[in-house]
């Protein structure tokens, strides 16, 4: 309840309540800065074909490619559909990758061909084995290069396999970020 005597408090009553403007607008920017700031707002995030999930700590981009392999005896078709997420200098990728028509019959498995694939894109040493659950430090580049920590996933169900990657500057790598994530897929 207000009680206005004269001129002057009514004055001060309006110069208060004009002083309340400023801070609002004040909280209302601080507020919008804070929403902006890149923190990890984890989401649930289903795969289009498969069935396979993960939690991404943002929204994700997805891309789809086909790799054509000419070293079976027949010629063998890979789809691979991948999630990714560059959030504080780290990178969150699922690798959803299938077959396109016949199953090949070889000695090798999707996972080493895509491993090994993967081995050649990165530089990694023939004989690192890419182990789920290992942290591996590693370069990207050629000439110069500069160093990566990633740790892998891997799960296959009759049709497809995904391959969970967590991926960063070995300064910017967070572990129980990278676990959370590939811990998360199923």
């Amino acid at each position: 309840m207000t009680i206005k005597v004269g001129e002057e408090e009514q004055e001060n009553w309006v110069t208060i309540k004009s002083m309340k403007f400023p801070y609002i607008l004040a909280f209302i920017l601080a507020c919008s800065v804070l929403s902006c700031y890149p923190a990890y707002n984890w989401r649930l995030v289903q795969t289009e074909q498969f069935g396979w999930e993960a939690l991404f700590p943002a929204k994700p981009k997805r891309n789809s490619r086909k790799i054509i392999i000419y070293d079976q005896p027949k010629q063998v078709a890979i789809k691979v559909d991948r999630y990714s997420v560059a959030l504080n200098q780290m990178n969150f990728i699922l690798d959803v990758i299938s077959f396109e028509g016949e199953i090949p019959d070889s000695g090798s498995s999707l996972q080493e061909y895509i491993n090994e694939m993967l081995k050649k894109t990165l530089n990694i040493p023939p004989e690192v084995k890419l182990a789920d659950g290992v942290l591996i430090k590693s370069f990207i580049g050629e000439g110069e290069s500069k160093p990566v920590s990633m740790i892998f996933k891997h799960l296959n169900n009759d049709y497809s396999m995904v391959r969970g990657v967590a991926v960063g500057s070995p300064q910017h790598f967070i572990s129980e970020k990278a676990e959370f994530f590939l811990n998360s897929i199923k």
